[in-house]
């Protein structure tokens, strides 16, 4: 019978028994030390074999019972609405046990003794004083017992709640997420297009390169849009995907210079990171107001965290205040999400141009298996 079979999760009935055992077995020496402490102090002398004996016999009677208990303890709980009608079974099962457990005492007692040369009596005026005799001490083993079970069902229930809200914590990370990547992909996307039609008019054969480079650039994108996280030269191809199709554009008007030290391609940086700030930086730097224009994308790992830079020549005319444009907006939060506190972004004018800088914790992850096209 599964004792325990009311307890969330069931515990393991070895780890149980070896709990109680222990537990059993520090009672059976403190008790044993205490009664025979107590007789040398009174001048009785040669009582150790007796006061073991005793406690012992004590114990291993008592060990199977207090499994029916704890099943009766896990079965009616008193942490529970419905107490008052779990007491009475309780007291019932109390008094089972201490009248049990006394009158098995006893005869194992009387069973033993003799092995030290002592006599037990176990008439029934002698079994009927041994229970009122021991009823206090079995009524405090079992409200051990019965607070141990509540202790375990609370502590179960206090972790199960915290992995709840832990996994709610998660799930709400992840939906945030992917709301975020979503919102930048149809806005990228956008002014892709908006780029091919600038261009199909006037030069068709142009427009369907661009159309080509935005299909390569969409099928790269593809590849990694089921992941928060990609690695830094992942990250740079997508980029570096998107200048080619700003410079089927711009022709030489527009310059890019990417700075990205090999020891920095394994670290893990949100995906489209990059990609909406050069965006930012083509549509708000010199190449968009005067016709030439540059940009520049370094990484640089700075002890534990990993500093990525995009800068261009313009001064920031037509970004939004404080650099909160939908691109940048999205991307700090997204930068919170992962990293809480660690991360920051900041974004101003410096003293030759615009840039935005973003710093977050530096964590190498490892290559992408290889994929075909999607």
């Amino acid at each position: 019978m599964n004792w325990f079979r009311h307890l969330p999760p069931q515990p393991a009935h070895g780890r149980v028994l070896l709990g109680a055992s222990l537990v059993l077995l520090a009672r059976v020496v403190l008790i044993t030390a205490y009664q025979y402490l107590g007789d040398r102090q009174a001048g009785i002398d040669g009582t150790l074999g007796l006061r073991l004996l005793e406690e012992v016999t004590g114990a291993v009677t008592a060990l199977p019972l207090l499994a029916v208990v704890a099943g009766g303890a896990a079965r009616w709980p008193l942490v529970d609405p419905r107490w008052r009608r779990n007491l009475a079974p309780l007291v019932l099962l109390l008094v089972a046990f201490s009248v049990t457990h006394t009158v098995l005492m006893e005869w194992a007692r009387a069973a033993t003794f003799p092995l030290i040369g002592e006599t037990r009596d176990v008439s029934a005026a002698a079994l009927r004083a041994a229970v009122a005799h021991e009823f206090p001490n079995d009524l405090f083993n079992l409200a051990l017992v019965v607070a141990s079970v509540e202790v375990w069902r609370f502590a179960w229930r206090t972790g199960e709640r915290q992995r709840h809200e832990a996994q709610l914590r998660a799930s709400l990370v992840e939906a945030q997420l992917t709301s975020l990547r979503l919102q930048l992909q149809p806005h990228f996307l956008f002014n892709a297009l908006n780029t091919v039609s600038s261009t199909m008019y006037d030069d068709p054969r142009r427009a369907d390169t661009i159309l080509g480079e935005l299909a390569e650039l969409l099928r790269a994108s593809l590849r990694t849009d089921r992941h928060d996280e990609v690695r830094l030269e992942e990250e740079v191809a997508i980029a570096e995907r998107y200048v080619r199709l700003q410079r089927e554009r711009f022709g030489e008007r527009l310059t890019v210079a990417f700075d990205v030290p090999a020891e920095c391609g394994s670290a893990r940086v949100p995906v489209f990171v990059l990609q909406p700030l050069l965006e930012n930086a083509v549509r708000h730097g010199r190449v968009e107001r005067t016709g030439k224009g540059a940009v520049r994308v370094s990484a640089r790992r700075d002890g534990a965290r990993l500093v990525l830079e995009v800068w261009d020549d313009g001064d920031g005319a037509g970004t939004a205040p404080g650099g909160t444009g939908l691109g940048l907006r999205a991307t700090a939060e997204r930068l919170r999400l992962l990293h809480g506190g660690e991360a920051s972004l900041d974004a101003g004018a410096v003293a030759d141009g615009w840039r935005v800088r973003i710093a977050l914790p530096f964590v190498t992850a490892a290559a992408a298996p290889a994929t075909g096209p999607a």
